[in-house]
């Protein structure tokens, strides 16, 4: 419940960050075109730093989640820090070597250099979600050959237990994982680090990002879905 949850409030706020294309709009009947005009007023409104820090909460707060979960080894000695509208990400010299920690802020301040700080905190993050895709790859392809077990074990007992029908569902697909590596600053070939580029191809970025992590928390809720099957 509280993955879906934090999930949902994430995607919904960076989908409103951007206003898309007018030419994407189709004008099918005067009630769509109503609803479009609404939703238009909506996304032109500007998004305030507050709101953008309070969104980047729980993003930082979803990643720890899934890291979490799915176990992952984040290579960069990495420290995720959750705290609501002023979440923290540390980077840690590896064990039993010199070095400084390193902290970048993943939201908006007044403090000078503010941009390079948060640019340098999406490009972390983006390598975070990366490790931590690469954990889930390995659970999908788990994921798969439970799946299998699961419909062999229903062509041999038959389909009249409730798991047996859902192994055959349609719906119990593992989904494929999206083309969209992570090179750097690079998510899908744009670049995460803010104020290095273009509003639209960063915003494109974190979309980008969010589809990685939408892959993960859907191998997630298959997991589990199927171990409760395993076990009936």
């Amino acid at each position: 419940m509280r993955l879906s949850m934090l999930s949902l409030f994430f995607f919904f706020f960076f989908l409103m960050i951007r206003r898309p294309p007018r030419s994407t709009l189709s004008s099918s009947s005067a009630a769509s075109d109503v609803y479009k005009r609404q939703v238009m007023d909506i996304l032109s409104k500007p998004v305030s730093n507050e709101e953008i820090n309070i969104g980047c909460g729980y993003l930082l707060e979803l990643v720890a989640l899934l890291a979490n979960l799915s176990k992952a080894h984040l290579t960069q000695n990495v420290v995720l820090i959750p705290a609501g509208s002023a979440s923290i990400i540390e980077l840690h010299p590896p064990v039993g070597k010199k070095g400084k920690k390193e902290s970048f802020d993943l939201f908006i301040n007044t403090k000078f250099f503010v941009w390079k700080t948060f640019g340098s905190a999406w490009v972390v993050l983006a390598a975070c979600v990366q490790d931590i895709v690469n954990a889930y790859e390995r659970k999908a392809l788990k994921l798969k050959q439970r799946v299998l077990d699961l419909r062999q074990r229903e062509e041999t007992h038959g389909s009249n237990s409730s798991s047996a029908s859902l192994a055959s569902s349609p719906l119990l697909v593992v989904p494929t994982l999206p083309a969209l590596p992570v090179q750097k600053d690079l998510v899908g070939g744009y670049s995460i680090k803010y104020n290095s580029t273009s509003d639209e191809d960063w915003t494109t970025a974190v979309r980008h990002l969010l589809t990685l992590l939408q892959w993960c928390i859907m191998i997630e809720d298959l997991s589990a879905e199927t171990e409760i099957m395993a076990s009936t």
